[in-house]
């Protein structure tokens, strides 16, 4: 894991290693995740960045470094796949495939999507957390 430097040429461009972020996806107890593009490969992926002020605890960085290595071993279609990881400006983070779509919240909301395609989301979902379980990752 080569140490890269975070850079802002201007405010409207963040870079972190090889990826440009374009947009915050959500926000988590220990990190934020960042929809982003690949330059090298011309695609969007999904940044997660440990934060700021959290760097300096070994613990917790080695925690976020324990869940991308878990992450990254599971092979499940209803599970984003780890595509790299790194360090850049002191920031930790790791990349994963990016999924545009509606969240799971908006889609249970929804009065136009039948109960039957909402059971069938959650379903899947409960197999996607079964196997990550089985296979060591805890869900927050």
């Amino acid at each position: 894991m080569a140490e890269e430097s975070i850079a802002a040429p201007d405010k409207a461009r963040v870079k972190i290693g090889d990826y440009v972020l374009t947009g915050k996806i959500g926000q988590g107890g220990i990190a934020e995740i960042y929809r982003a593009r690949q330059e090298s490969l011309g695609r969007d992926v999904a940044i997660k960045i440990l934060s700021a002020n959290l760097i300096s605890d070994a613990d917790i960085v080695r925690r976020f470094e324990r869940e991308s290595m878990l992450i990254a071993r599971l092979n499940h279609p209803n599970i984003v796949h780890v595509i790299d990881k790194g360090k850049a400006g002191g920031r930790y983070y790791f990349v994963m495939e990016f999924v545009d779509g509606t969240s799971l919240r908006e889609v249970i909301d929804s009065p136009k999507i039948a109960l039957a395609t909402k059971l069938d989301m959650i379903v899947q979902v409960c197999k996607a957390l079964d196997y990550a379980h089985k296979n060591g990752v805890i869900h927050r």
